[in-house]
């Protein structure tokens, strides 16, 4: 929570465009200044967005509301409080504490010319908070958009909904996950032959101890040869398409580093296409292009290059991993010259010319989306029965198929892995999360939960609970006392009213919440859920304080104070 003074003069409204356009370049995306009823509260409201934005920016998953309270006027304009939600707190003060910074410099006169300076002191200063995946990000925005509540429990779990209907995540692993699955998935050769034994078509492919076994298993395969390690995920030491035995070796010596356990794999031809499952449905297929270029009939390889790199996808991906996603590296070079090719050579227009060998996005490729509606149903069903075959309830199906619109019995497609931590497309297709989460969570995914209000006396809280105790059996009364069910404590006491709240929203037995909040604890902490069946307020014991703080609760929660229900005192 922040107490701002924002001015009204009309310059305020130049500078706050000249700050929405400042952001947009940063974040290379659209922003822009909010409406309100008059200028500080715009000012306002758009430096509390862009504290969000500039957060997703990074993956950081701060969720976008926010609470906007005019607390008075002076001469140069209102005072205003801003509440701010956050996933970490000291990332949020970073966030806005950089966004004032930003609207007082350009208020002062100050250009940006440097946007890529700017940009890279910005990244800077959120660096000791972004965490290193993107799933988790992405989870989080779905869920927020979604309005389904989440806790976050030890380690990087969360526990999505409430009670008997919540779950729990980590990533894409959920509480129906079999460890035995993973292990499965996990273990390359496994997956395959366990899909070949199962009737679906398994990559064939062969454990080798040494660069001399791989020759010889390659010369049995028949070329193009993939090298890969058996138990590594995101493609790390993977070498596909190789011809020749020194580009065998090199691979085999390179994968052997990473992993003891190395495997070389007949290549099927075509793309590879992610296809996720979700609970015994595909909800969705991204066709895998490895980083390469595709000629115009008139530019050199070079200069192919040199315009993907300047790109705006390539340089956010260049920020995120310190490199080019595409370089005339020597493994660029080697393919180059497989085809004849050199950086000089004018690539025909429309020909793809791969420049790396591995096709997944750590590698320097991309994800092509691929209606679901164009993809042949049996490609489909080969999915899912992949993805039961291993028990998996959620998995990223790796076919490698030259027509996903045809079935892989006709093209002679292949799985060539089953992936049982899937990543998804974070930033660019967030509406996969929400099918995700739409497939885990069901319809409802939270049970009915009442927040009451009251002060911190510790007589009265006890009558409300007792009072509360007797008047239900089949709810779960939750407060810093601990948590009561069926007339009985079930808990040791809690250091505050929001922990006893989560402490029942993870618990798969609790059917329904009642939860004593004090209005102390709200402000201090937030509230525990997003959404409330109900909202009472208990005003038996409130001090002038707690009745003072009242609206700036009811502000935090989006409610009026005249539309709580207010429960009789003598209970």
């Amino acid at each position: 929570m922040a107490v701002e003074v924002f001015p009204s003069n009309p310059e305020a409204v130049n500078v706050t465009e000249a700050f929405a356009g400042l952001l947009a370049q940063v974040i290379e995306d659209d922003f822009e200044v909010s409406e309100a009823e008059n200028v500080p509260l715009a000012i306002a409201t758009t430096l509390a967005r862009a504290t969000t934005r500039l957060q997703n920016w990074v993956y950081i998953p701060a969720a976008p509301q926010h609470v906007i309270n005019a607390a008075g006027t002076t001469d140069d304009g209102m005072t205003i409080q801003i509440i701010l939600p956050y996933w970490l707190p000291d990332a949020t003060r970073v966030a806005f504490a950089n966004c004032l910074r930003l609207w007082n410099r350009l208020s002062e006169g100050e250009t940006f010319d440097d946007i890529v300076a700017l940009r890279n002191q910005l990244s800077a200063e959120f660096s000791p908070f972004v965490a290193k995946g993107v799933n988790q990000f992405a989870l989080i925005r779905g869920v927020t958009t979604l309005g389904i509540n989440l806790i976050r429990l030890p380690g990087t779990a969360l526990c999505l909904g409430t009670g008997a209907r919540s779950r729990i995540v980590n990533s894409t692993l959920t509480d129906k996950t079999p460890f035995i699955g993973i292990q499965f998935a996990r273990n390359k050769f496994h997956t395959a032959s366990l899909l070949r034994m199962s009737g679906l078509p398994g990559a064939v492919n062969k454990v080798v101890s040494n660069s001399d076994e791989a020759i010889q298993g390659a010369k049995k395969l028949g070329y193009p040869i993939v090298v890969k390690p058996v138990d590594l995920d995101r493609g790390e030491g993977v070498a596909a398409h190789l011809m020749t035995e020194s580009a065998i070796r090199s691979a085999f010596d390179t994968a052997r580093e990473l992993s003891p356990y190395v495997m070389i794999e007949k290549h099927i031809p075509g793309f590879t296409h992610r296809l996720t499952v979700a609970d015994g449905e595909v909800i969705s297929v991204r066709q895998r292009v490895p980083g390469g270029v595709t000629g115009d009939g008139k530019s050199t390889v070079k200069e192919l290059v040199e315009e993907s790199q300047a790109t705006k996808w390539s340089r956010r991906w260049e920020r995120t991993r310190g490199r080019a996603p595409v370089e005339l590296d020597i493994e660029a070079l080697d393919l180059l010259k497989e085809q004849g090719f050199d950086v000089n050579t004018i690539l025909p227009s429309g020909i793809f010319q791969r420049l790396r060998r591995r096709d997944n996005i750590n590698a320097g490729g991309q994800n092509l989306d691929i209606p679901l509606d164009s993809v042949d149903q049996d490609n489909l069903d080969l999915a899912t029965s992949a993805a039961q075959i291993l028990r998996l309830d959620i998995a990223g199906v790796d076919l490698i198929s030259t027509d996903i619109t045809k079935s892989w019995r006709e093209t002679d497609a292949g799985i060539c892995e089953v992936n049982g931590r899937p990543q998804l497309a974070a930033r660019r297709a967030p509406e996969l999360y929400h099918r995700l989460l739409s497939r885990l969570m069901g319809p409802e995914p939270h049970v009915p939960a009442d927040l009451i209000l009251c002060g911190d006396n510790s007589t009265e809280r006890m009558a409300l609970i007792e009072g509360l105790d007797t008047e239900t059996r089949d709810q779960t009364i939750t407060s810093r006392e601990g948590l009561r069910s069926g007339g009985v404590c079930i808990t040791d006491s809690f250091p505050n009213d929001y922990a006893a709240a989560c402490a029942a929203a993870i618990r798969s037995d609790v059917v329904a919440i009642k939860c004593v909040l004090s209005i102390q604890d709200l402000l201090r902490l937030g509230s525990p859920l997003q959404t409330w069946s109900k909202i009472s307020l208990y005003p038996a014991g409130l001090n002038a304080e707690e009745k003072r703080l009242l609206p700036n609760a009811c502000a935090l929660l989006g409610v009026q104070p005249k539309d709580l229900q207010i429960l009789p005192q003598n209970r």
